[in-house]
């Protein structure tokens, strides 16, 4: 018998259904956002053309037409005049955009430096090419830039060299997993710090475009502070163009047509020109030109940006649904901060309570799931991180419930263990 329409015919795991489960793991649109029929109707039309060289291998930065059709759509995202499509060039989403900045620009034992907490499918990308991950903390303004500071100046080892990363990888805007936006004055300050120390900025920012309705649009692309008039403002020196924007299709219309871009700025236009040049692509040539032909056809249409809005507001109602819930159900300590944005909210569970503990419990007794915080770095075992992405409202609220029924379950049943400790205690006092 065949699988009924998107239960696991294509899926990369099988995801259950609210009576079974709630799974607030699953970071992927829920199958009601993905554009089955504009898709369909953009692929039609493209390939209704009678030029055959759609089939090529392809301008390898991505053909002219498709780039100044983006240009033009991110413009309007980001509350531009306008964006240079010669400053554009299309990747095969953010991951294989990683894999191929790691393969030109690192070598195996580099050290880079990763917000902690991070996404935890980067890391492994990283831990792919050999490279050595330091953290560095983040707060509700996104990465900690005197921090990183600080561990820039730090003095050498005895018999060492200084700290000195191959690249910062950051998630700017709505930041996965906290829901974080990294603030303007951090951008900016981060720029200085990859001009004077001469590092490369990676900013993975596949959810730039998901603010939610009514919420301030975030800071600027991080390509944008990558300017001279920035990096002379902090008085230290160095030269601009050190970033790499990624951005891609993957949240705002579908994963499966593996299409993205990088961005960067005029001083940082030689960062693509050596991706450009790479053997790899002289090879292979454009990476994904027949899909970026339908894209263009949704962009031209105006089917990309309906689609986008849709989900938009279905992520804002979606992510405030949750919130409410999540308020209404979780136990005293429990705190987060309300997203204004993209998939994710991240919470600090309290004391007995711990991540990976809590996860086995509620799969086991209250039928959900998540992510601990463990997954995405060091020493975050007192949080956990929950998608709002691919449930509807309602499942959310059920899920929220049964996490909280969880929580509540598992700090009673440690109270009288906990008693008898602190009587113990108190007699040997």
């Amino acid at each position: 018998m065949a699988a009924a329409p998107g239960t696991f015919t294509y899926g990369q795991y099988r995801i259950p259904p609210v009576d079974e489960q709630v799974h607030f793991g699953v970071g992927q649109p829920a199958p009601s956002l993905l554009p089955l029929a504009r898709v369909r109707a953009a692929a039609a039309a493209k390939l209704a053309e009678e030029d055959p060289l759609l089939l090529q291998y392809g301008y390898i930065s991505g053909y002219p037409q498709f780039r100044e059709s983006l240009a033009r759509f991110l413009a309007r995202g980001y509350g531009k005049d306008a964006v240079d499509p010669e400053l554009l060039f299309a990747t095969n989403g953010v991951s294989g955009a990683l894999g191929l900045i790691c393969s030109l620009f690192a070598t195996r034992g580099d050290a880079i430096v990763v917000e902690n907490p991070s996404y935890f499918l980067a890391l492994s990308i990283f831990r792919d090419f050999g490279l050595r991950v330091a953290p560095c903390r983040l707060d509700e303004d996104g990465l900690d830039t005197d921090e990183l500071e600080r561990m820039l100046r730090a003095p050498a080892p005895a018999g060492g060299e200084p700290f000195r990363p191959r690249f910062v990888y950051c998630i700017p805007a709505f930041h996965n997993p906290t829901g974080y936006s990294l603030s303007a004055a951090r951008k900016a300050h981060l720029c200085r710090l990859a001009a004077e120390f001469d590092f490369l900025v990676l900013a993975d920012e596949v959810y730039q475009l998901l603010g939610f309705d009514g919420a301030p649009r975030p800071a600027d692309p991080l390509c944008y502070f990558d300017t001279p008039e920035v990096v002379a403002a902090g008085g230290r020196g160095g030269a601009a163009g050190h970033v790499l924007s990624i951005g891609s299709f993957a949240k705002i219309t579908a994963p499966g047509l593996r299409l993205g871009w990088l961005q960067a700025s005029p001083a940082g236009a030689p960062l693509l020109k050596r991706i450009y040049n790479c053997g790899q692509l002289d090879s292979s040539g454009a990476l994904n030109p027949l899909i970026s032909g339908v894209v263009h056809t949704m962009i031209e249409s105006g089917s990309q940006e309906q689609h986008l809005a849709a989900v938009r507001a279905e992520l804002t109602q979606r992510g405030r649904v949750l919130g409410d819930a999540l308020r209404a159900h979780l136990p005293p300590g429990a705190t987060f901060i309300q997203p204004q944005g993209g998939y994710f909210i991240w919470i600090a569970i309290p004391p007995p309570l711990h991540g990976m503990r809590l996860m086995d419990f509620c799969v086991v007794k209250h039928r959900t799931r998540f992510h601990p915080g463990e997954r995405f770095g060091t020493g975050l075992d007192g949080f956990i991180r929950l998608s709002f992405s691919y449930y509807s409202a309602p499942d959310l609220a059920v899920g929220a419930q049964r996490l909280g029924e969880a929580m509540r379950e598992m700090i009673a049943a440690s109270a009288p263990a906990a008693s008898i400790a602190d009587k113990a205690e108190e007699a040997k006092q």
